[in-house]
């Protein structure tokens, strides 16, 4: 059993949850990262076998942009290049758990 745990633009979320329910994925999701930034956390737990399909759905949904405030002015500063760290894009961490509970209700 696998833990994606992810942050992801919270412009990314609708399209992201939706596309991760017809994959029939269950996602949680809770508030992470600097709310200057609009970014919210997403757990999914999964069989091993199918991170791969999780992660590229992070992948299609989930588009580069630069942080908001950045502002660049030509000839005196060079935008920064379009990664994961730089692009404010989803980035994630997959890790091994024994088990999972699922709690219904609230």
């Amino acid at each position: 059993m696998k833990l994606v745990l992810a942050t992801v633009s919270r412009s990314d979320l609708t399209a992201l949850l939706i596309a991760l329910m017809r994959g029939g994925f269950r996602t949680t999701v809770f508030a992470a990262g600097n709310p200057l930034h609009s970014e919210v956390g997403v757990m999914i737990g999964v069989q091993a076998e199918a991170v791969p399909e999780v992660l590229a759905i992070f992948e299609r949904i989930c588009r580069p942009r630069l942080r908001p405030g950045l502002t660049f002015i030509p000839g005196l500063a060079t935008p920064p290049p379009h990664d994961a760290d730089a692009a404010h894009c989803a980035r994630y961490a997959v890790l091994n758990v024994a088990r999972f509970e699922r709690i219904v209700g609230a």
